[in-house]
């Protein structure tokens, strides 16, 4: 909210219409007694296995297995020769060959094929996860308990080997008892799958995660939605993101293209029931190079524009750890890229920038806000890609830009543990990532950028010494930085959340440690939950970015009222309407 509609709604506030105003003229939340608080979740996404390199995805992104590093850290099982087995066991429970893909669900949303043939909930998912998984113990079960002919190729021993190695590890997981030297029959596979998706292993929990990538994305967000108001919150908007991976990937061949993802989350902004919902397009620098070099067709830029302009996106999502700075780019790169590209890794630097600064600018142009992957994660490579998400590589832009007004929203804030490039010392919390991002917020509280507690998975795993370690950071942070709390956003990373066995209570502990941990009082949660993603999102009357969405409504015959208005907008048109 700029400085004019605070002195026009102060104004209005002033008589009394509006009462329990905090400090920055946003309403307190209603008084608890069955009223559910709104808020705003800022991070999210509603992809499935068709919107993914699913192969390398599990391989690289989740299993960490790169080229430079080894075994999946994911599982109980401390074999790395089982890798290959995990990839295809989480594959087949991910359905990503048979998952809805973004034209199929098209079709379903404007009422040209029934939808039959995908699950459409949670339970009906996890029951085809737990088929899959049944199905492949069977095929394990036929290739450990087959003969080995006279003369077999020591690979073939190796292959056998490994495969019933793999099946004895997933064994443990179930009640099935059978005699050393004898294969579990079919029904005993089938308890064994059962067994395996009920345990409170590694494995279980990412088993019944996976099986959530064959859902249809608008049957995640009725999802996201339900478990969000169960916690006693109700959601006005959610905001998820496309992503690209494909270019940094090396795995090109993904079943939704961009241009079909765009289309199909187009549909789910046209659904008249529910929250709100305006995604980030994923806008990979990459791929833009690759496309001004003549390399392939998509035009990464134009299609963030017509994202933007056309389909209700609100903005634009950055992944950094892929391999890329947000600006001023190093060596090195994936050596595939370079070879596809027939480019110096000094000219890929230069262009990686280019195509980055087309972005920004196209993003002031349209008042479109950036949500940028910021944790040592999700890389595509080695540790060094995953360090490219470090905020100090990000000052050089908030620089460049400083009276600009470029949105931007630095995500998966609070672990306060990763040493940052501009460590001077390895002492935490002081040399972490969030320290860094600290003082932009203190010299220059204007300027809109923010960051996001998404993902927080150190307080939802109810590790106590965890939240013991965090929680003072977290308060010294506030009380140097951020005093007012006008900076932090919530956001869940729903479906990535799905991962973690206390995600359904997620909002609740957020607010619980917030509250009991970190002593921040109602009115600054209150912030956090929805004040400050009003300021970061472009939700206030009179704004380009808004009115870029209100032109989407009006083209489609929506309800314009569907599209929240900052809580202090939002109490006077409440008023007004009585």
């Amino acid at each position: 909210m700029d400085r004019r509609e605070f002195l026009r709604f102060g104004a209005v506030a002033a008589t009394g219409i509006v009462t329990g105003c905090g400090r920055d003229g946003l309403p307190l939340p209603p008084p608890t007694g069955g009223v559910k608080s709104e808020l705003i979740d800022a991070h999210c996404h509603l992809f499935n296995g068709a919107d993914l390199p699913m192969v390398r995805f599990v391989s690289q992104v989740v299993l960490k297995a790169y080229p430079e590093q080894s075994r999946p850290r994911i599982t109980d099982v401390e074999n790395p020769s089982l890798l290959d087995h995990f990839v295809e066991l989480f594959l087949r429970v991910a359905g990503s060959g048979s998952a809805p893909t973004a034209r199929q669900e098209i079709d379903y949303l404007d009422g040209k094929t029934p939808g039959t043939n995908f699950p459409r909930s949670e339970d009906a998912a996890k029951a085809r996860g737990r088929r899959a998984t049944e199905t492949y113990l069977n095929e394990l079960v036929q290739r450990v308990g087959g003969p080995v002919l006279m003369g077999a190729a020591p690979e073939q021993l190796r292959r056998q080997n490994i495969d019933r190695a793999f099946l004895t590890e997933l064994m443990k997981s179930s009640r099935v008892v059978f005699p050393a030297d004898t294969m579990p029959s079919p029904r005993q596979t089938r308890q064994v799958s059962f067994d395996l998706f009920s345990g409170l292993s590694k494995t279980a929990r990412y088993l019944n995660w996976f099986s959530l990538f064959r859902l249809y994305r608008h049957v995640l967000a009725d999802m996201l939605d339900r478990d969000t108001q169960a916690q006693g919150f109700k959601p006005v908007l959610f905001t998820p993101a496309i992503i690209d991976y494909d270019r940094w990937l090396g795995e090109n061949v993904v079943r939704s293209p961009l241009q079909d993802q765009m289309q199909v989350m187009d549909r789910v902004s046209r659904r008249k029931t529910g929250p709100a919902v305006h995604g980030y397009f994923g806008y990979d620098p990459l791929r833009e190079v690759y496309f001004r070099r003549g390399k392939k067709p998509e035009n990464a830029l134009g299609m963030a524009r017509k994202a933007l302009l056309d389909h209700g996106f609100i903005g634009i999502k950055l992944y950094p750890p892929m391999g890329f700075r947000p600006l001023k780019n190093e060596r090195p790169y994936h050596q595939r890229n370079l070879d596809d590209l027939k480019i110096s890794e000094a000219q890929l630097s230069a262009e990686l920038d280019s195509a980055l600064i087309a972005i920004y600018d196209l993003c002031v142009e349209l008042d479109a806000p950036i949500l940028a992957h910021a944790a040592a994660s999700n890389a595509s490579g080695s540790n060094e890609f995953a360090r490219r998400a470090d905020p100090y590589y990000w000052l050089p832009v908030f620089e460049r830009y400083r009276e600009r007004n470029l949105r931007v929203c630095l995500a998966h804030f609070g672990g306060f543990e990763t040493l940052s490039a501009a460590a001077t010392s390895t002492r935490m919390p002081q040399a972490s990532w969030e320290w860094v991002l600290g003082p932009q917020f203190k010299e220059h509280p204007d300027q809109p950028v923010f960051a996001d507690l998404s993902y927080f998975s150190e307080i939802v795993n109810g590790k106590s010494d965890a939240k013991d370690r965090i929680a003072p950071a977290f308060k010294e942070f506030v009380e140097t930085f951020d005093p007012q709390v006008k900076h932090l956003v919530f956001g869940t990373d729903w479906i990535m959340l799905g991962q973690e066995p206390g995600y359904k209570t997620y909002v609740s502990q957020v607010d619980r440690f917030l509250r009991d941990e970190c002593r921040l009082d109602e009115e600054e949660r209150h912030r956090f939950f929805i004040g400050n993603a009003s300021r970061f999102l472009p939700l206030s009357p009179g704004t380009i970015g808004r009115d870029r969405l209100l032109s989407f409504y009006k083209r489609h015959n929506l309800d314009s009222k569907r599209l929240p208005l900052p809580p202090a907008e939002n109490a006077l048109a409440r008023w007004l309407r009585t």
